[in-house]
């Protein structure tokens, strides 16, 4: 399956909603954002602050960005309060974004 494929899939996930699908940190229980943490408002075509956010607060907010492609990573954090929470993202907040754009978003572990 060559790469193209792959960013397709990835797309239509996104697109379609059904990230069920694909492979997402897992979320952690309680209420998914931090006491004082604010979840961005979306502007179609320019990247949201995601910094702090778990998945589930994360999905919404890429449906509203539209067709995008979207990459996850982990990476260890020593900070309870960053576990499965975006710890970094690329693009930076307030970059534009074109439509099939690659999101890179990191979760701390």
């Amino acid at each position: 399956m060559g790469g193209g494929s792959m960013r397709t899939v990835a797309t239509i996930c996104v697109v379609a909603g059904l990230l069920a699908g694909c492979s997402t940190p897992a979320a952690e229980e309680g209420p998914s954002t931090p006491p004082g943490t604010t979840v961005p408002t979306v502007v179609p075509g320019v990247m949201p602050n995601l910094a702090g956010l778990q998945w589930s607060d994360v999905k919404p907010l890429l449906r509203k960005l539209g067709r995008v492609n979207v990459t996850t990573k982990e990476v260890p954090v020593n900070d309870a309060e960053q576990k499965s929470r975006i710890v970094s993202q690329d693009p930076a907040a307030g970059a534009h974004l074109e439509p099939g754009a690659k999101i890179v978003l990191t979760f701390g572990t």
